[in-house]
């Protein structure tokens, strides 16, 4: 579990938010299945689609769409149940109650932080696991490939 803060300011906006990687059950199931969703509870998801679906959702959602910064690309509100919505740019999408986003002031280019919940520590570090991916995913779009740099006669 991690907490979701404002990174200018460090206001903590989520206290509970659940974290699922690429292409696990915990990931595919979602938030799917739940009757409600708790004010300050949510789902932060990396699909490497960047889409998130809400089939089997018993409520509507929120969709914050976050780029490898944790800058704020896009939002989803109030997503009914059976539908399906993506962002091109959101490397990593966060499912929150329908009306939370608005209610939080959470706007495309608002950049967000990780805070790892003291009793998550005990068991690893899951923010360094989350940054350590960020920064390799930013690491590989910034640099240019090897691949790309031999098209381009470079020497490597």
């Amino acid at each position: 579990m991690v907490e979701i803060c404002d990174a200018t300011n460090g206001t903590t906006l989520l206290f509970h938010v659940e974290y699922a990687s690429a292409l696990t059950w915990r990931s595919v199931r979602g938030l799917s299945g739940r009757r409600s969703i708790g004010l300050d509870e949510g789902m932060l998801l990396h699909d490497p689609l960047r889409c998130i679906h809400t089939f089997g959702m018993r409520c509507a959602i929120d969709i914050v769409f976050l780029d490898h910064q944790l800058e704020v690309v896009g939002v989803a509100a109030a997503v009914p149940p059976g539908r399906l919505r993506w962002c091109r740019r959101g490397a990593l999408q966060l499912e929150l109650r329908a009306g939370r986003a608005d209610a939080l002031a959470i706007a495309p280019g608002r950049r967000l932080a990780l805070v790892e919940h003291a009793a998550a520590r005990t068991r690893g570090t899951l923010v360094q696991r989350i940054s350590t991916w960020l920064a390799r995913k930013w690491q590989a779009v910034s640099q240019p490939s090897k691949n790309a740099l031999r098209r381009a006669r470079i020497r490597v």
